[in-house]
């Protein structure tokens, strides 16, 4: 152990001297001319402008209308007579437009370029139209049939009209009064430059009146703190960044990423599933693992299901790399964009599917011991707030592409109690991702725990991870499930033959939302 602390203190000094003499001076130069240049701006010459907090500011990637960003979405399906576009537009405005503090301002604004800087532009409250902003849609208006494909259509289409704020809702009506199987679809996009994931939790609890738990500690980082994480960032991030981006486990069947999202965009798909809750926790009590570490298990064994059908066992990567939300203390409750993320590494090619949730857990552990995304947060993400918006851009696009990033998966918790909207049950809540230009992502995995079960949601970038929306169902609703089965297997646990909740493993046993079920 004392000959890691003086490996790892050589090096921090090593990095650290000639960054004070050499590239310090040009951080300090940026620091103080984006503090003054800021305060030109928002004081004087736009002072309508807001520039975006430390947070916010790595999705601020240029003007909302020139670069369409990743957008964010809230996918419902509501049980009951429909819901209209009017009586959601009451109920939203009650809940969020009548708050007068500045909690929700994000509703309000749009990213715009003032010169070197992106900025938050904001409309009066007054001219917030909410009938442009919440309409009602036909199925066939994007799509082909199916909610997924309509989703994932809309998501990656940028309706966004110059000088409105960047969010649109759009209200779905499936099934007839007649059949009395009458069911409401609610697809919120909104820029992920103006909410994350844990902002939709709050959306959620405050539109179902139904608070969600917050599991993240609160804390306080003294000045003792933060220079200590300064101090040992060096190591930590370029350690876990050279063996992501080095390594040969970078050497993956994604390599064509960056050169296929260059020659012509493609296609963006969805697939949903129903996960079943008791599994889950039969299978985190045997192992003493982690949620986030069984899906991510979970989600790679799988994957390597769907390698399997194109390549042989020997051509499989040893590991593949994903980027995983991690809650932050403090969160506000309100619409911000607190982007942090781990880096985490999955096997692949280990075939026992207990044994690869071991690693990952592992992997996990040793992360979270080393403060890795800590230290991250006041090196990597401060320096990504001081750059010029045209070079984030530019760093964020190739990044991803250089360190074969190409998976993401977020898990995020609600209220375990049954949701419920307007007064209809909530059959079904997605939350996944559209990566349509700045951010190239092959796939993004979100899985929502609500009302007694989890819904998963996996998106993906065609012809990259997936051929067609087949292989991604089958990769979303047939190996996800079998992985978890046989992780249970693994473990000796038997799995219910009806779920104790109620809620099935897939789509195909519920009737809900997946890519089978055409809603008409």
């Amino acid at each position: 152990m004392a000959e890691t602390r003086w490996h790892q203190t050589i090096i921090n000094i090593l990095i650290w001297i000639p960054t004070l003499f050499f590239v310090m001076p040009g951080i300090l130069i940026l620091h103080f001319y984006k503090k003054y240049w800021d305060y030109l701006v928002t004081n004087f010459l736009k002072p309508n402008f807001r520039s975006p907090k430390f947070m916010d500011m790595t999705m601020c990637q240029g003007n909302s209308y020139e670069y369409p960003n990743t957008n964010a979405a809230q996918i419902w399906v509501v049980q009951g007579s429909w819901i209209s576009a009017t009586e959601f537009s009451e109920h939203f405005h009650k809940c969020f437009l009548q708050d007068k503090s500045d909690r929700y301002r994000n509703l309000y604004a749009h990213v715009t370029t003032y010169g070197t800087y992106s900025y938050y532009s904001h409309c009066e409250p007054k001219d917030l139209d909410l009938s442009w902003h919440i309409r009602e849609y036909k199925l066939n208006d994007y799509g082909q049939g199916t909610l997924e494909s309509w989703a994932a259509t809309w998501m990656t289409t940028n309706t966004y009209e110059v000088g409105r704020p960047i969010w649109q809702v759009a209200i779905l009506h499936f099934g007839s009064l007649e059949s009395g199987t009458m069911e409401t679809g609610i697809v919120a996009k909104f820029s992920h430059s103006l909410i994350d994931g844990y902002s939709f939790i709050h959306m959620v609890s405050k539109l179902t009146d139904n608070p969600a738990p917050y599991v993240v500690p609160s804390r306080t980082l003294t000045w003792k703190d933060k220079l200590k994480y300064i101090y040992q960032s060096p190591y930590v991030v370029l350690g876990a960044y050279g063996n992501q981006a080095f390594s040969r486990d970078s050497q993956t069947p994604y390599k064509k990423l960056s050169r296929s999202l260059k020659s012509k965009p493609q296609k963006w798909l969805m697939s949903f599933a129903t996960l079943d809750l008791q599994t889950v926790k039969m299978i985190r009590k045997a192992t003493d693992t982690h949620f986030i570490c069984l899906m991510l298990a979970a989600q790679f064994g799988a994957l390597r299901k769907l390698l399997l059908e194109s390549m042989s066992e020997s051509e499989l990567p040893e590991n593949l790399w994903i980027g995983s939300s991690l809650a932050w203390p403090n969160h506000p409750l309100s619409f911000t964009n607190h982007w942090t993320m781990g880096f985490f590494k999955c096997p692949v090619k280990m075939r026992d599917p207990l044994e690869r949730l071991r690693a990952v857990e592992s992997f996990y552990r040793e992360y979270k011991a080393k403060e890795t995304d800590t230290k991250g947060m006041f090196s990597l993400m401060a320096l990504l707030r001081m750059l010029p918006t045209w070079a984030r851009r530019f760093f964020c696009h190739n990044d991803f592409a250089l360190t074969n990033l190409s998976f993401f998966f977020a898990s995020l918790m609600l209220s375990a109690k049954q949701h419920y909207l307007l007064g209809r049950k909530v059959k079904k809540l997605y939350l996944p991702l559209a990566c349509p230009d700045v951010v190239p992502v092959a796939l993004y995995g979100v899985t929502t725990s609500h009302s007694g079960q989890i819904d998963l949601s996996i998106d993906a970038l065609q012809s990259v991870v997936v051929k067609n929306q087949a292989e991604l169902d089958r990769l979303t609703q047939v190996y996800f499930t079998q992985e978890l089965e046989a992780i249970a297997d693994r473990c000796g646990l038997k799995i219910p033959a009806v779920p104790t909740n109620g809620i099935a493993m897939t789509n195909e046993s519920t009737g809900g939302g997946g890519s089978g079920d055409k809603f008409t």
